[in-house]
């Protein structure tokens, strides 16, 4: 084969001819049986190397496995002294960790009660100011001084503002004050009618370690949802 005609089939099966070339390549192909048979046998013997390469480089990279030694699994113990050791901890603070007592667990879940008072009593007429500092006490968590101010208040509707809604606040002032008898005397009277008083007087109960009264009031909410509804589920989860 003439040496500028192999360079041309070189050039085709390397893909590095311009399109013109290319086209004027595959037309000679098309009129030259000779040329035709030359890129047919190029391919194959293209083919073929490309196959014995590899095939020989496969046997090489057998021949070097082969003579490596043996790789040996690890040792798996490391971790399972590491997961071992992590569950005896685990243990241990199970075991050391002190039970939640009903303070811990009253102080846990008494959140301050946003009666949404405040806005409402800036607006009361002037003879309405004591209503108006008792329940800045209350939202300020000054729940003694609020007590005190809203035991010396009137309890019916004044100012506009239920006698419940002061009810309700007076009892949860005594409860986090630490006046937990009077707070139930506040409170147990609303939780027919208000959700928020039947909660603190679990919280009362609570803090007075009254368990069973305690799961009996928390019973209420078994079948029910909502925002008291998860707290209730919370603080049984948490009773020892």
């Amino acid at each position: 084969m003439e040496p500028d005609r192999y360079q041309e089939i070189e050039r085709y099966l390397r893909q590095e001819m311009s399109p013109a070339e290319q086209a004027a390549f595959e037309a000679q192909l098309a009129q030259d049986p000779a040329l035709h048979a030359s890129l047919k046998a190029e391919k194959a013997l293209v083919s073929a190397l490309r196959t014995h390469t590899h095939q020989r480089l496969k046997d090489q990279l057998q021949d070097v496995e082969a003579g490596l030694p043996p790789l040996r699994p690890r040792p798996r113990w490391p971790l399972y002294a590491a997961l071992a050791a992590a569950a005896v901890l685990l243990l241990l603070w199970l075991i050391r960790r002190p039970a939640p007592t009903s303070e811990s667990l009253y102080q846990e879940f008494a959140a301050h009660y946003d009666s949404g008072l405040l806005t409402r009593a800036e607006g009361t007429p002037p003879g309405c100011t004591a209503y108006f500092e008792a329940i800045s006490h209350y939202e300020d968590r000054a729940y003694g001084e609020a007590f005190s101010r809203l035991t010396a208040l009137p309890a019916t509707d004044s100012c506009g503002l239920p006698a419940a809604e002061w009810q309700l606040l007076t009892g949860i002032a005594a409860l986090q004050s630490g006046e937990t008898a009077q707070a139930l005397s506040y409170l147990t009277p609303l939780v027919e009618s208000q959700e928020a008083a039947r909660w603190f007087v679990a919280l009362a109960q609570l803090r007075q370690g009254n368990e069973a009264g305690l799961r009996a009031t928390l019973a209420y909410w078994d079948d029910r949802t909502g925002y008291y509804a998860q707290l209730a589920q919370q603080l049984r989860d948490a009773l020892p």
